[in-house]
């Protein structure tokens, strides 16, 4: 099962990350959850953490897919999922 959430322009704190995925089941292992951050203009950290610890780590999702990310969100994803030791759980 695949779940797709679109963020908005501007995501910036852990507040919102929670709130960006508030719709998801409590309990999604063995589902792919793909961001899509095409309309994404400005991030931080915090909010990309708090995705990462929301959807892989508290939720169990099997693999974050992240479609439309500039260099910089993915760079930023890939340090922080290396961080958690979730790289494998990480798609393009």
């Amino acid at each position: 099962m695949s779940t797709v959430v679109r963020t908005p322009e501007l995501m910036s704190s852990r507040r919102q990350a929670r709130e960006l995925v508030a719709s998801l089941p409590a309990e999604l292992a063995g589902s792919e959850v793909v961001i899509d951050c095409s309309a994404l203009l400005a991030t931080a950290p915090s909010f990309l953490d708090e995705l990462l610890n929301e959807i892989l780590l508290r939720r169990h999702a099997s693999t974050l897919r992240v479609v439309g990310a500039t260099p910089r969100v993915r760079h930023l994803l890939v340090e922080l999922a290396d961080n958690y030791g979730l790289s494998k759980h990480l798609a393009w």
